[in-house]
């Protein structure tokens, strides 16, 4: 395949008249002439308001050639200058075909210039890092192209879509592995965690003056619990994203507790020496981490020996959202599908217990609880989360205006409830 690459500058008031020119007419005499457009876009930053980029498919270049032939001129009252070039593909994205399921409401264009000895790795860094954390928080990946002609530096086209200009900017964050993403309404739903609650089944077993870790602490409502509880020891937390750990630090610094400690961290690679932990703390994180058996490997490494692994993770197969009004009851299994789709494991908590013995824990307990929804703050959180906040991740850009009427249906009613069944694990490094 070639694509053609075409900048439409408009006269200043006729942007719209172009854009319905396009709609009614320029597009069907692409497809008639072989093409097949992929996108037309304006308002692109950087770019003047009435710019136009259209980027259209043909099988090859004599199929470009041939079209050029058959294609009208765009009115000249409509259009002051146009120039059009060949990209090539260079990675798995442009899809021969793009599905409507792969179509968002926004997009963004980012331009690179880089060596042309770079592309393989740049290729690589895009499909096999940034590609999927950004797909797992529901963006999607249009197209990757370099100019036909070889250039010096290599010019490379991204286009990516997004659901919103909101989603847009929660993808510049890294939430890889957080199937929500952090916004003010989830910040709410982590902030109402607390340890007696959350983490209820691992206090017994810390002692004043430990030293605990508690990876993917967030904004450090269950971790300031757990500082409580050890000491005057330590409290350390570790969160990949910035934004969390700065909450965490400024609740610590609110309760005045000296002995809880946060910054940024991997779980697969945990910034502290071997046998420096007393007992290593996970609340809903393992089921976001792809490669769960590394990271009980890093907490084995930093446990102490006799040290304790606790972790509470959801069981996604015993959730629910009574009553299924509307598109309410595809929440959870969207839910799921997110989770998975990014490499997350959503009924993992089933599995603690063969996870931890295959990691080299003994003496492994577990039990179950129910994280629930159902008093009136609850339910207003619940389907602001989940019913908008989420929702933009997992449905078309066509269903979310539904998806929003369900959610206000359904925490008016008197009956609304949900809750997550959660598993909760407990075992000793030997």
């Amino acid at each position: 395949m070639i694509y053609e690459e075409r900048l439409t500058l408009t006269h200043s008031k006729s942007a719209e008249e172009y854009l319905e020119y396009c709609q009614t007419d320029r597009l069907e005499q692409l497809r008639a002439a072989g093409g097949e457009p992929i996108c037309l876009l304006s308002g692109l930053i950087g770019d003047p308001a009435n710019q136009y980029l259209q980027i259209t498919a043909y099988e090859d270049v004599q199929a470009w050639e041939q079209a050029q032939a058959k294609l009208l001129p765009a009115p000249a009252d409509l259009v002051e200058s146009e120039t059009a070039r060949l990209m090539r593909p260079i990675a798995s994205r442009p899809k021969p075909v793009i599905p409507e399921e792969d179509r968002r409401a926004v997009y963004g264009c980012r331009r690179f210039f880089i060596d042309p000895a770079d592309l393989s790795d740049f290729v690589d860094s895009s499909e096999n890092g940034i590609w999927p954390r950004i797909e797992f928080q529901g963006a999607c990946i249009l197209g990757l192209w370099t100019t036909a002609a070889t250039t010096q530096p290599m010019e490379i086209l991204l286009l990516t879509g997004y659901h919103s200009p909101t989603h847009w900017e929660e993808t510049r964050v890294t939430s890889r592995q957080y199937a929500v993403g952090y916004t003010r309404p989830v910040d709410q739903l982590m902030g109402r965690r607390s340890a007696a609650v959350h983490a209820g089944y691992l206090l017994p077993h810390l002692k004043p003056d430990m030293r605990v870790l508690d990876v993917g602490c967030g904004p450090g409502s269950i971790s300031l619990g757990l500082a409580d509880a050890v000491a005057p020891g330590e409290l350390h937390g570790i969160d990949m994203e910035q934004s969390q750990v700065d909450l965490a630090i400024e609740a610590a610094r609110a309760g005045r507790q000296a002995n809880a400690r946060f910054q940024v961290g991997d779980a697969l690679d945990l910034p502290f020496p071997e046998d420096y932990f007393d007992a290593v703390h996970y609340h809903t994180v393992l089921l976001h981490i792809p490669d769960i058996s590394a990271a009980l490997a890093e907490a084995k490494r930093v446990l102490k020996p006799g040290g304790i692994l606790a972790s509470r993770d959801m069981m996604g197969d015993m959730t629910f959202v009574e009553p299924e009004i509307g598109r309410m009851g595809e929440i959870i299994s969207g839910m799921l599908k997110l989770i998975a789709d990014g490499g997350g494991h959503p009924f993992v908590g089933r599995e603690h217990g063969a996870r931890f013995n295959q990691a080299g824990f003994v003496n492994i307990e577990s039990e179950a609880s129910f994280e629930s929804f159902g008093s009136p703050e609850e339910v207003e959180l619940f389907a602001l989360v989940f019913g908008e906040e989420f929702a933009q991740k997992v449905a078309p850009s066509t269903d979310l205006d539904q998806l929003r009427r369900d959610a206000a249906e359904w925490k008016s009613h008197p009956g609304a409830f949900a809750g997550f069944a959660m598993a909760e694990t407990v075992g000793w490094k030997p």
